[in-house]
């Protein structure tokens, strides 16, 4: 929220998410920043995962269901001739995913993957401060 609504809750939940983070080798920037990262990988992936519910609840068809229902459609508009590194991926991450999408594996890759930077962020910054 570029704009929150100010009160001691909203300023209590911030200080209390800074103190994850405080003490790691982060200067004080790069901890808000950090917090801004994480917060909106979280937020965004949350933000799906409800648009998904609603569109489930507003159709009244799972996404294997809504899939099952398109597949004809997408055999006609899909050519894996002229997309073929899309019909390589798509095979081979249905076939581990057993899914067109797996929501709670997207999160966990995602996450580790900002929290991976988050790490290389700290050890560089720990490098340079070791540096003579």
């Amino acid at each position: 929220m570029s704009r929150p609504p100010l009160g001691p809750n909203v300023i209590a939940k911030y200080d209390r998410e800074l103190r994850a983070v405080d003490g790691i080798g982060l200067a004080d920037v790069e901890m808000d920043s950090v917090l801004t990262l994480v917060l909106g990988y979280v937020g965004g992936v949350a933000r799906g995962a409800v648009e998904a519910s609603q569109a489930e609840r507003r159709t009244g068809k799972t996404d294997d269901e809504w899939w099952e229902a398109n597949a004809p459609l997408l055999e006609k508009v899909f050519d894996a001739e002229r997309y073929p590194t899309a019909a390589r991926v798509g095979a081979a991450a249905g076939e581990a995913l057993q899914a067109a999408y797996a929501p709670e594996r997207a999160f966990k890759f995602g996450l580790e993957r900002v929290l991976d930077g988050i790490k290389a962020l700290i050890r560089a910054r720990s490098a340079h401060l070791k540096e003579p």
